[in-house]
C-alpha cells in the first residue's frame, strides 16, 4: 500500500459471533508515499462465525493504493513459534543467570504490607544448591514461602502466541514430603495461567500442558488482556522447602525434553551495575565443561548499545578444558558511552555456541540533583535501595504514598532519607480506612484522620516538601457501590474540596508553612481541575497536579492539554503545575539482557512524555514507578537478571533517558515554545539564558535520514547524551541539539530537520453549514504554504474556488452553495483539491440534522408541543451495540423482546435552550440503582456534544470543548451527570461535572411498553455552543439498555460514545427556523 499524502489508520476488524458481532480494536497503520508491505495479525475469538470485514478510519484524507490485500487464517502448526525450550537456565546449571527473586531485603523491617494493610513477613529464599538436583550438578532450592504467594523466583520470559499448545514441565522434590508448590504465568503481578501441584519426597516431573494458550484449561484460566511484549514469566512459589530443576518451556506441536547447557555451562557476574565514563567495570566468567571428555573453548565477545548497535566486539584468549574442568576468566572494560548497554559474551566448543549477556550502563560525572525529574517509589522501599538510582541518575524530587487505607496503618520513614540526601519529597495523603476496598469514598466524619495524619505523617513533617491531598479522586465516583451512604460520601469537586480543606487544616496545626497539591486526576482532566478550583481548590491548592497516562505523548497530544491547562491555570494567578504520576510499562528481564525493541519503543514513548510536559510548563514531571522488586511486564524502572548476582536490581533504560534529561536541560531550562515541522514530528526548545536545546522526533511513520548543514552550530546528542556526528536518523526516540543561537535563529533552524518529499502535507473536511449550503476547511500540516484550487461536485454538477495561501499550521473556510437538500441521510459528492500542484480527492457522504425552532416547551414528560416535529427512528440492527465484556471476552445477548426496542428521537430549540425528547419503546425499565455517576448501566440515556467540531475522525477522547451527560432515573427520580464540560477557556463560564442540580432539566415518564425523557439544556450546559439561528455543532445520543440483571448494549444515533470516546463521528446538527 501507499498514500499521497502520508497519513495514518486505524485498522479494526469486526467478525460475526454467536448473537451478533465482535467489533476488535485494531492497531495503528501508516501509510507512507512508497509502496510498503504491511501484515498486521489479530487474535480473534473462540467462538467467530464467519469471515470478518475491516475497516480503516484515517487521520486525513488522500489518495490511498492497496494491491493484494488478502485474509488468511492459518492454523496454528503453520504459525512461526519460537522452537524448542525457551528458558535459559532451568537447571540451575548457570547460577544467577536469566532468574529473579525478591527476600524482602529492599524494604524496611524485611517485611511487605499489601495494598489492603495485610503484613506479609515470610519471604522464600532462593538460594543454588550443590547437593540435591535431578540432572547435572545444580538445583534451585526455594526456602518455605509460608501460607500465602506474595513472593516468588522467576525465570527468563518466554515468547507466546495465543491459541498455540504450550507445555511446561519441570521436576522439583520437597524436604518435608509435601509441599504446596505453585506455577503461575505471569504476563504482570495479576493476569495469567495458575496451577497449583502438590510435590511429594522424591524427583518428580510435573506436567502443565495449556492445548490453546489464552483459552481456560478446566478451570484454570489465562487473563491475557494486557500481554506486554507477547510474553509470559514463569513463576514459582512453594509454602515448604522445596528443590526445582530441569524447566522446560515450548510452543508447537510435539515433545521437547529439557537439556542441560552443552557442551559447556557458563555462569558468571559483572562487578557493578553502571559506571561513569573512564571508570572500568569487570565482568568475570566461569566456562565449566559439561561433555565428560576435554575441549576447546573461544571466547569473543560484542558491546550493543541501547539501540542494538554494536559498539566494540573482540576476542579473548581461548581456554582448554579438561573433563569435567572448569577456569575463570575475567574482562575489564572501559566505560566510554552513555546509555544501557549489553556487554555479550559468546563462547564456542564442539561447533555450538553459546550467549551470556550483562546488562550494565555509563553514566557522566554530573552529580547535581534535578528537581524537575520525579520517580513515584513505596514509602516502605529501603534508603540503602533507592538512594541509588535518585542521586546516580540525578532524580530531585521523589513521590512517595502514606500507609493509611487498609488494616495495619504505617508511617512512611524513607521520606527522611531522601529528604536529608537533598531529594525533593512530596508525599500523597489518603483518608484513613481499616476497609481499603472503600478507598473510593470519602466520610462525612473526617475526625479520625486527625489522629492518623499526626501519629503517622506528623513524625515526618520536617522531610516533607509537599502533601498531595488524595490520588486520583476524578475517578473515584461510580467505582463501586457506596457500602453506607450514613458513613460514605460520594466524590465530587466539591467534596474533594472539603477533604482537602480539613487535610490542610490538620497538618498545618503541625506543619503552619506547608504546601499542598492536587487535585490529582486520572489523566490531564482539565474539566476536574477546573471545577476543584471553582469550586473553592484555588484557595486551599498550592501547586496543580495531574496524571497524564496516555497511549503516547502525541496520542492524544499531552501539548495541547497542557496549554488548555495552563489557561484555566491563568485565571487562578498561574499556579504551578506538576504531572504526579505517568508512564508506560517495561518487562522486568531480557532475555542474555539484550535490550529488546519493545523496552526501546516503551522508553521512548517515557521520554516523550516527559519532554512534553516540561515543554507545555509542567514543573515536575513523575514516573511511575521504582517498585521494591520487579513485576513482570509492569509499570516499573528496574530490571533483574542482568549481573548474575541474586536479588540486585539494575536501572531500565529510561533512567538512563531521564538522567539525559537532567545533563541536556536541567532545571535551568525554560520552555521556549513548540516548532511546528509537520503531523508525524515534534519539536520544542528550551533555554536556560546561555544556550539553547532543541528536543525533537519522529513520533509516527518511518524513521528519515538528514545530514545538518555547517548552519547547526552547535552539536546533537542522542536520548542516552552520547553526540552524533555526521547523519542523523530520526525516529520515535529523541534527540537533542545544543546550540549557543539565539531562540528564533534556533526556531526558524529547525524546519531544516525535515526532509523535503516535494509533497504538500494537508488535512481537508467539508461541513453542512445549511439545507442547501456547506464549507470547506483545508488546513495546513506541513511547513510550507499551500495555496490552489478546490471543485466540489454534487448531482453532476462542479463548483470551483480558488484556496488562497495558507501558512503552516493554518486553515481557510471556503463556503459554497450547492444543488442538493440535505438530510440525516448520506447525499454523496466528490471533493477534487489542488495545492502546490499536487492532486486530493476525496468521496463525500455529507449529512446533518436540522433542529426546528420552537417557542416554548415544558419539560414535563408529555410531549403534546413536540407533534408538529418530525422523529429519528433508532432500531435493531441498524443501531444496534451489544455489550462486549473485556474481562470475560463475552457479548450480552439479547431476547428477541430486546430486539424489538426501539427509539424515537426528535429535537428543537430557542434562545432558552437546546431540547431533546425521547420515546424509548420498551417493554421493561430497568434503572440503575448503584450511583448516579453509573446511571448510565441501567435503562438511561447518554448525549454527547462537540459545540466547535473540532474533533477530527480518529481523536480518541473529548477535547475541552466537550460535553458529555448520562440522564435517567435513580431512586425514582430524574438525574442528570455531568461527565465531561467544556473549559471556561472558550466562555469565560467553570461548569461543574457530576450530579447536577440546574443546567439540564429533565422529565422521565415509565409509561406502560415505554419510556418517555424530555430534557432541557440551558445556553451554559452547551456553551460555547451558541443558541442562534445558523450555528452549527456535532451531537450524539445514546439509548442504553438493562435486562433488569445487567447492561446488555445500546442503541447508538452515531458511533462514539458507548465504546470508545469518538466526538469526531458525531453526527452534525444546524439550528434553523
Amino acid at each position: 500500500m501507499k498514500a499521497e499524502p502520508s497519513t495514518l489508520a486505524e485498522l479494526t476488524p469486526s467478525y460475526s459471533i454467536k448473537n451478533g458481532t465482535h467489533y476488535q480494536r485494531g492497531g495503528n497503520v501508516a501509510f507512507l508515499p512508497q509502496w510498503q508491505k504491511v501484515e498486521k495479525n489479530f487474535t480473534v475469538r473462540a467462538d467467530i462465525a464467519g469471515e470478518p470485514t475491516w475497516r480503516m478510519a484515517f487521520t486525513k484524507p488522500g489518495i490511498i493504493w492497496i494491491r493484494n490485500a488478502s485474509i488468511t487464517f492459518p492454523a496454528p502448526e503453520q504459525k512461526a513459534v519460537v522452537k524448542g525450550n525457551q528458558i535459559l537456565n532451568g537447571g540451575a546449571e548457570r547460577g544467577w543467570y536469566a532468574v529473579s527473586g525478591s527476600d524482602f531485603s529492599n524494604l524496611i523491617g524485611g517485611h511487605y504490607r499489601d495494598w489492603l494493610g495485610k503484613i506479609w513477613t515470610q519471604a522464600m529464599i532462593v538460594q543454588i544448591d550443590d547437593k540435591e538436583a535431578a540432572s547435572g550438578k545444580y538445583s534451585f532450592r526455594l526456602g518455605d514461602g509460608g501460607p500465602q504467594f506474595q513472593n516468588w523466583f522467576r525465570f527468563n520470559p518466554v515468547k507466546f502466541q495465543m491459541g498455540e499448545r504450550t507445555v511446561v514441565t519441570f521436576k522439583a522434590k520437597s524436604k518435608s514430603g509435601h509441599s504446596r508448590l505453585l506455577f503461575f504465568a505471569a504476563v504482570s503481578n495479576s493476569d495469567g495461567y495458575r496451577k497449583f501441584f502438590d510435590i511429594g519426597p522424591e524427583w518428580k516431573e510435573y506436567r502443565f500442558e495449556i492445548p490453546r494458550f489464552g483459552q481456560p484449561v478446566g478451570n484454570i484460566s489465562g487473563n491475557y488482556a494486557n500481554k506486554g511484549d507477547n510474553q509470559f514469566y514463569p513463576t514459582f512459589w512453594v509454602n515448604k522447602t522445596a528443590w526445582l530443576d530441569d524447566l522446560c518451556i515450548w510452543q508447537g506441536s510435539g515433545e521437547v525434553k529439557f537439556e542441560n547447557p552443552s557442551p559447556v555451562a557458563i555462569s558468571g557476574k559483572i562487578d557493578s551495575r553502571y559506571k561513569k565514563t573512564g571508570e572500568k567495570i569487570t565482568a568475570k566468567l566461569n566456562i565449566r565443561n559439561t561433555t565428560g571428555a576435554p575441549l576447546k573453548a573461544d571466547v569473543a565477545y560484542r558491546l550493543l548499545d541501547f539501540y542494538g548497535r554494536e559498539l566494540e566486539k573482540g576476542t579473548l584468549p581461548s581456554v582448554s578444558l579438561a573433563k569435567d574442568g572448569n577456569t575463570d576468566i575475567a574482562y575489564n572494560h572501559t566505560v566510554k558511552h552513555l546509555g544501557p548497554q549489553t556487554l555479550l559474551f559468546q563462547v564456542t566448543a564442539n561447533g555450538k555456541t553459546i550467549d551470556h549477556g550483562f546488562l550494565f550502563g555509563g553514566i557522566g560525572h554530573e552529580t547535581s540533583l534535578v528537581k524537575r525529574l520525579a520517580i513515584d517509589t513505596h514509602s516502605a522501599s529501603s534508603a540503602e535501595f533507592i538512594l541509588p538510582f535518585f542521586l546516580d541518575m540525578r532524580i530531585g524530587t521523589a513521590r512517595l504514598w502514606s500507609q493509611m487505607s487498609g488494616a495495619n496503618f504505617t508511617d512512611a520513614p524513607t521520606l527522611k532519607d531522601l529528604h536529608n540526601a537533598g531529594v525533593q519529597t512530596f508525599l500523597n495523603v489518603s483518608i484513613d480506612d481499616k476497609d481499603g476496598r472503600n478507598s473510593s469514598f470519602s466520610r462525612h466524619d473526617l475526625s479520625s484522620w486527625r489522629d492518623a495524619i499526626r501519629k503517622y505523617i506528623m513524625p515526618y513533617k520536617d522531610y516533607i516538601d509537599v502533601y498531595e491531598i488524595l490520588n486520583e479522586p476524578n475517578i473515584w465516583n461510580g467505582y463501586r457501590k457506596n457500602p453506607d451512604p450514613a458513613i460514605y460520601r460520594e466524590m465530587s469537586p466539591a467534596e474533594y474540596v472539603r477533604v482537602l480543606k480539613t487535610a490542610r487544616q490538620y497538618i498545618m496545626e503541625f506543619a503552619p508553612n506547608a504546601k499542598f497539591a492536587g487535585p490529582t486526576p486520572c489523566q490531564t482532566d482539565v474539566g476536574f481541575i477546573s471545577n476543584v478550583l471553582k469550586a473553592g481548590g484555588d484557595k486551599y491548592l498550592d501547586i496543580i497536579t495531574e496524571h497524564p497516562y496516555r497511549s503516547a505523548a502525541e496520542l492524544p497530544d499531552y501539548y495541547t492539554d497542557l496549554q488548555n491547562l495552563e489557561k484555566v491555570l491563568a485565571q487562578y494567578g498561574s499556579k504551578p503545575h506538576w504531572a504526579t504520576e505517568s508512564g508506560i510499562r517495561s518487562e522486568e528481564m531480557m532475555n542474555d539482557n539484550k535490550v529488546t525493541p519493545y523496552i526501546r519503543t516503551n522508553t521512548a514513548k517515557n521520554l516523550r512524555m516527559m519532554l512534553t510536559a516540561y515543554a507545555g510548563g509542567a514543573e515536575v514531571y513523575t514516573h511511575f514507578n521504582l517498585w521494591a522488586w520487579g513485576g513482570s511486564a509492569s509499570w516499573q524502572v528496574t530490571a533483574t537478571g542482568a549481573t548474575g548476582r541474586p536479588y540486585e536490581y539494575v536501572p531500565q533504560p529510561v533512567l538512563y533517558g531521564m538522567r539525559t534529561i537532567a545533563d541536556m536541560i536541567g532545571d535551568d531550562a525554560r520552555p521556549a515554545g513548540a516548532v511546528s515541522l509537520g503531523f508525524e514530528y515534534k519539536c520544542y526548545v528550551f533555554d536556560n539564558g546561555k544556550e539553547r536545546t532543541v528536543a525533537f522526533w519522529k513520533w509516527n511513520g518511518a524513521p528519515v535520514s538528514i545530514t545538518p548543514g555547517p548552519e547547526f552550530r552547535g552539536t546533537f546528542y542522542d536520548a542516552m547524551g552520547n553526540p552524533v556526528k555526521g547523519k542523523l536518523e530520526i525516529n520515535d526516540v529523541p534527540l537533542y541539539f545544543k546550540t549557543a543561537l539565539r531562540t528564533d535563529e534556533v526556531k526558524k533552524l529547525c524546519t531544516a530537520l525535515v526532509p523535503d518529499n516535494g509533497k504538500a502535507a494537508c488535512s481537508y473536511d467539508v461541513f453542512v453549514t445549511g439545507p442547501d449550503s456547506v464549507e470547506a476547511v483545508i488546513t495546513n500540516t506541513g511547513i510550507k504554504p499551500l495555496k490552489g484550487e478546490i471543485a466540489l461536485t454534487f448531482n453532476g454538477r462542479t463548483l470551483k474556488a480558488e484556496v488562497p495561501g495558507i501558512p503552516a499550521e493554518k486553515s481557510v473556510h471556503i463556503p459554497f452553495r450547492v444543488p442538493v437538500t440535505f438530510s440525516t441521510k448520506p447525499t454523496a459528492g466528490k471533493l477534487a483539491l489542488k495545492l502546490n500542484g499536487q492532486d486530493f480527492t476525496q468521496n463525500l457522504a455529507l449529512k446533518s440534522l436540522f433542529v426546528p425552532k420552537v417557542k416554548n416547551i415544558s419539560v414535563d414528560g408529555s410531549l403534546d408541543e413536540w407533534k408538529d416535529i418530525p422523529a429519528i427512528r433508532l432500531s435493531s440492527p441498524e443501531n444496534r451495540i451489544k455489550f462486549f465484556d473485556e474481562t470475560t471476552q463475552k457479548t450480552a445477548d439479547w431476547t428477541a423482546q430486546d430486539e424489538a426496542v426501539t427509539a424515537d428521537i426528535k429535537t428543537a430549540w430557542n434562545e432558552n435552550g437546546f431540547y431533546i425528547a425521547v420515546t424509548v419503546s420498551k417493554a421493561e425499565f430497568h434503572p440503575n440503582e448503584i450511583s448516579s455517576a453509573r446511571v448510565w448501566e441501567g435503562d438511561s440515556l447518554q448525549i454527547a456534544f462537540d459545540p466547535l467540531k473540532n474533533a477530527t475522525k480518529d481523536t480518541l477522547k473529548y477535547d475541552g470543548d466537550d460535553f458529555e451527560y448520562s440522564i435517567g432515573l435513580f431512586k425514582g427520580k430524574p438525574v442528570v451527570y455531568r461527565h465531561f464540560a467544556s473549559l471556561s477557556i472558550y466562555d469565560s463560564l467553570t461548569k461543574t461535572v457530576g450530579e447536577l442540580n440546574g443546567e439540564v432539566f429533565a422529565a422521565i415518564k415509565p409509561l406502560p411498553g415505554k419510556a418517555v425523557y424530555e430534557i432541557q439544556f440551558v445556553p451554559r450546559s452547551v456553551s460555547p455552543f451558541k443558541l442562534k439561528e445558523g450555528s452549527s455543532m456535532r451531537f450524539n445520543l445514546i439509548v442504553n439498555m438493562n435486562n433488569g440483571k445487567e447492561r446488555i448494549g445500546w442503541l447508538q444515533f452515531t458511533p462514539g460514545i458507548g465504546e470508545i470516546k469518538k466526538p469526531g463521528l458525531f453526527m452534525d446538527l444546524l439550528l434553523t427556523k
